[in-house]
């Protein structure tokens, strides 16, 4: 989960660009394995409320041993201030890049509940290497804005 502050209000998000690739844990998993597996994107307002909610193929990204932007179209979801990009790549093996150039004060994990609630993680389940602090998932929003006229 990523939040973010749009750079003026209200802000209508047009696409949400994900940078990842589809990563199999054997070499025993052709790409044929994949089908039917999905993934969900999710918009959530400041009290996480679900805005807007997708499901795609996990098809969507490519088996690269470098990760590609995946790009999710957006129905112009209009939000007037801090807003939430909740990922749950379901039953597969995608794995997300990230940018540790900036210190993160953004993005933490979570886990969907059976009752379909979320509960971010107690702990960052991420060896020190990955330290929680340097961990930016490459998770992105497009949109645009009104800027007043002066």
């Amino acid at each position: 989960m990523v939040d973010f502050l749009p750079p003026l209000v209200p802000f209508t998000i047009k696409k949400v660009l994900i940078y990842g690739t589809l990563k199999c844990p054997t070499t025993f998993c052709p790409k044929r394995n994949w089908e039917g597996v999905n993934f969900e994107v999710e918009i959530w307002d400041k009290d996480r409320a679900v805005l807007f909610k997708k499901t795609c193929p996990v098809l969507e990204f490519d088996e690269h041993p470098t990760a590609t932007w995946v790009g999710i179209a957006v129905p112009d979801i209009e939000v007037n201030g801090k807003f939430y990009v909740h990922f749950d790549r379901g039953l597969s093996w995608i794995h997300i890049g990230a940018d540790d150039s900036v210190a993160n004060e953004y993005c933490t994990g979570t886990d969907r509940r059976p009752d379909g609630t979320f509960k971010r993680w107690d702990s960052w389940p991420y060896g020190v290497g990955d330290k929680k602090s340097k961990m930016n998932w490459m998770i992105r929003v497009v949109g645009t804005a009104m800027i007043p006229e002066e």
